[in-house]
């Protein structure tokens, strides 16, 4: 499958708008290495695929993604503060309290030099 570029994630994107163009309205938020790459904060190609937040007519949020740890350069490139790691590790923990979701956090953490924060999770 080939890597998304700047280029190829736009025709993408446009071909969503046109496909749900007479659809009801939803709200769609790009994340991981495809958002990056269209705010320009990375110009390698990053991603074979676009990872989608959706908030459907119920209100729920359903997350798309097939691949584990390979958001991690991402995560690296953004170069999060302290603060910001925290507050992005809380998040998830609300979803997934099992005490083998908070070891993968903290191997992250660890990783990234941030092993302090895993006390205040």
């Amino acid at each position: 499958m080939k890597k998304l570029d700047s280029n190829l994630l736009g025709d993408a994107l446009t071909l969503l708008a046109e496909l749900t163009r007479d659809e009801t309205p939803q709200h769609f938020v790009v994340c991981g290495g495809s958002s990056l790459l269209a705010l320009g904060l990375v110009r390698r190609s990053t991603t074979r695929d676009i990872d989608v937040l959706a908030r459907v007519e119920s209100d729920n949020l359903v997350t798309v993604d097939t691949d584990q740890g390979r958001h991690y350069q991402d995560l690296k490139d953004l170069n999060p503060t302290a603060e910001e790691l925290l507050a992005a590790a809380r998040w998830p923990r609300t979803q997934d309290p099992s005490e083998g979701f908070l070891s993968v956090l903290s191997n992250v953490l660890k990783s990234l030099g941030h092993e302090y924060l895993i006390e205040q999770l």
